[in-house]
């Protein structure tokens, strides 16, 4: 991790050309970049610096600007921790498939039907998660490519099964469908991650 520091004259200094804050951080993330880093964390007149932020107050100008600190990461340290990470997150949805499934069983009920939604966001945000990592993993084998699209395939049939049983109020379907189609996916998953290419530290 590398801790980058700008004053306010710094900024203004090697910043000239950008109009706004959001300019300088694209900017930054264009370098790093361009050193196989990237942007990890923002701070702005010492305080933590979000994309939602970025929103409200990306036009600020240079003059605005008293102090910028970003810290940095080489991307295959980045790769690795989020491998990690989403092992740790599809072992947690697995166990929420098993005790959801029980819930489903039971009743249906508005906490039911909220957990329901709940699984739906989680499958979800993994789909987005593995979308944004797998262009990351290049180059990769024939092997591990093809079971990668083996992999997305499943999960797109067993949400579309998960709606069409949501869709049409059957929950002995819906519990079934989370109990086995769900973790049979999710369990794909946890073996296709944990054979990711390992990035090479430095």
């Amino acid at each position: 991790m590398e801790v980058l520091k700008f004053s306010g004259a710094e900024i203004a200094s090697n910043f000239a050309k950008c109009e706004n804050l959001s300019e300088v951080i694209g900017q930054l993330e264009s370098q790093m970049s361009e050193q196989g880093r990237v942007i990890c964390r923002v701070h702005v007149n010492g305080l933590p610096f979000t994309e939602e932020d970025e929103k409200r107050f990306g036009a600020s100008g240079l003059s605005e600007i008293k102090d910028l600190e970003i810290e940095a990461e080489d991307i295959e340290h980045v790769v690795a921790d989020s491998i990690q990470s989403l092992i740790g997150f599809v072992e947690g949805l697995k166990e929420e498939c098993v005790k959801a499934s029980e819930k489903i069983r039971e009743s249906k009920s508005p906490k039911t039907e909220n957990l329901v939604g709940d699984i739906f966001k989680n499958v979800q945000w993994l789909a987005s998660a593995l979308q944004v990592l797998r262009p990351q993993l290049d180059p990769v084998s024939p092997e591990f490519a093809e079971k990668w699209l083996t992999n997305e395939t499943h999960m797109v049939h067993t949400a579309r099964e998960l709606a069409s049983a949501v869709e049409g109020d059957d929950f002995v379907l819906l519990a079934d469908v989370v109990e086995y189609e769900l973790y049979n996916s999710l369990d794909k998953w946890r073996e296709t991650l944990s054979q990711c290419p390992k990035p090479a530290l430095t």
